[in-house]
């Protein structure tokens, strides 16, 4: 199995999952702020489109998602002060 297949797929995925779950858990028990991929690429049905083929990384398409969702969370967050050059 491919490492990058291991959050969606296979034997592990009850341990990712739960791993997963635990780990923005904790995020938010700490109060730090932070946008959770995983449900956005999963909502496209297609979350391996995200990740090279080989590799655990995001590709070009992950990359933009994730600066999409960051831009929106950012957007959204009026109480946090941002510099703007």
């Amino acid at each position: 199995m491919l490492f990058r297949s291991a959050n969606w797929a296979g034997q592990g995925t009850a341990q990712e999952q739960e791993t997963h779950r635990l780990f923005v858990e904790k995020l938010r028990e700490a109060g730090l702020p932070f946008v959770d991929m995983k449900p956005i690429f999963e909502k496209t049905g297609r979350p391996l489109d995200f990740y090279y083929r080989n590799d655990p990384h995001w590709n070009p398409k992950g990359h933009a998602a994730a600066a999409e969702a960051l831009h929106q969370y950012l957007a959204q967050a009026p109480d946090r002060k941002f510099a703007v050059r």
